[in-house]
């Protein structure tokens, strides 16, 4: 019955791995003139998270070890939505004093929006981590 709860944790936890890591690292990246890679960094990604599974004794533990990495992913969204900002105003064009207010506001409220959404999901994904998976102490 052990596989069956590990198999499920590598299907439901790799896939919010999967998403949470992929918003970080596309929205780092920025847009590019190519987007063929999207789908090979969620493969990766699912790899990483099936391996992480894997890897672990139970399946208690391979979510603790998930939602602690979607924790850590959750807490990286905001510097991610700022750099993609930056590489979006960088695009724009130059010596437009509107344009460039507009875009401060605009892309600020964006981040800000961010790390205020990442705030909430990374106390439910650590703390929901931290209390799954531990080992009962031994007296």
């Amino acid at each position: 019955m052990g596989i069956v709860w590990k198999v499920l944790a590598a299907l439901v936890g790799g896939l919010m791995f999967t998403i949470l890591g992929f918003m970080v690292i596309s929205m780092a990246i920025g847009q590019g003139a190519n987007e063929s890679y999207g789908g090979f960094i969620m493969l990766g990604l699912f790899v990483v998270a099936v391996a992480i599974v894997w890897k672990a004794n139970s399946a208690s533990k391979a979510w603790r070890r998930l939602l602690i990495s979607c924790g850590i992913f959750s807490l990286a969204l905001p510097l991610s939505a700022m750099l993609l900002s930056g590489s979006l105003m960088a695009q724009g064009p130059q010596g437009d004093a509107a344009y460039a207010a507009g875009s401060v506001i605009g892309y600020g409220a964006a981040t800000v929006f961010t790390g205020f959404v990442s705030i909430f999901l990374a106390a439910i994904f650590l703390i929901t981590g931290l209390l799954i998976g531990r080992d009962k102490p031994t007296a």
